[in-house]
């Protein structure tokens, strides 16, 4: 099974990114994991990208 966790503090969870400054990285985060990798480790971004797209049924239907 593939599976995504998040470890946070409820009370540190900010979203500081604007329309001026959009890629702010949530503070609060302190482990992301994607399908067992961590993306986020000590509330700091890693290199790795272990995600994969998910396509619905419906997604042959509206592709050009």
């Amino acid at each position: 099974m593939w599976a995504d966790i998040d470890v946070f503090d409820p009370a540190q969870l900010r979203a500081p990114a604007t329309f001026e400054h959009p890629k702010q990285l949530a503070q609060g985060m302190a482990y992301v994991l994607v399908n067992g990798v961590p993306v986020i480790a000590e509330g700091r971004m890693t290199p790795a990208l272990p995600g994969k797209v998910l396509r619905g049924p419906g997604f042959e239907k509206h592709r050009r």
